[in-house]
């Protein structure tokens, strides 16, 4: 969690303290626990907001196969 950024590993040992990004995230997490329609919300604006990525991805895999020509061959 770290490495992730969502605790201070500048804290005393034995102390976990978490680091505003951790706060979100907990925060959000707590969020969608009360209204899991939040969740859905926010999946949906990430779908929209990369929407042209997803579409690209899912022609590669339309032309190649999900694992692509190499492993097709084999």
């Amino acid at each position: 969690m770290v490495r992730e950024g969502l605790l201070d590993d500048r804290a005393e040992r034995g102390v976990w303290r978490l680091t505003e990004v951790g706060r979100r995230q907990l925060f959000d997490y707590e969020r969608d626990q009360r209204d899991p329609r939040e969740s859905d919300r926010r999946a949906a604006a990430w779908a929209a907001e990369n929407a042209e990525a997803i579409r690209v991805h899912n022609e590669r895999i339309a032309e190649r196969g999900i694992f692509g020509e190499d492993l097709r061959r084999w």
